[in-house]
């Protein structure tokens, strides 16, 4: 058996390992946010006040984060690849998170500019990767 055949089907048991312990987290993950939708909605008041929305809203996001970063690790087993588009949208959506759940009042500005920065970046990034276009393709045509 040859080295890459050797390390490629060791990429694949540790892919095979991070997805199923991803599966695990994001089920636990999605039941932990509905109780504390729940808990948050039959509590008195019964209207959501901003840092029950906050805590919801982060939990979803995280959700949403760890489905997507399971969506990269299935393609990378599967397609035996890696989209860096995708890596980017998480990474954008990860920042956005920061964005909703952090308190700003107890932030130093810079902390602020830098989140701000690396959002910029990831959204030009992203903004780049879209406009190039799948590899081969023809780069003259703009996509819509």
């Amino acid at each position: 058996m040859s080295a890459a055949k050797i390390i490629r089907t060791f990429q694949r048991y540790i892919l095979s390992t991070l997805l199923i312990v991803m599966g695990v987290v994001i089920v636990a993950s999605s039941i932990e946010l509905v109780i504390v939708v729940v808990q948050e909605l039959l509590a008195p008041p019964l209207l959501l006040d901003l840092g029950e929305l906050t805590k919801i809203s982060g939990l979803f996001l995280t959700v949403l984060i760890t489905l997507e970063l399971f969506g990269i690790l299935e393609v990378m087993l599967l397609e035996n690849t890696v989209h860096v588009e995708f890596v980017v949208a998480v990474a954008l959506i990860a920042a956005a998170r920061e964005v909703l759940v952090l308190e700003v009042a107890s932030v130093p500005p810079m902390t602020l500019v830098g989140l701000a920065a690396l959002i910029l970046a990831l959204g030009a990034g992203y903004y780049l990767i879209k406009r190039a276009g799948p590899p081969g393709a023809d780069s003259s045509k703009v996509p819509d």
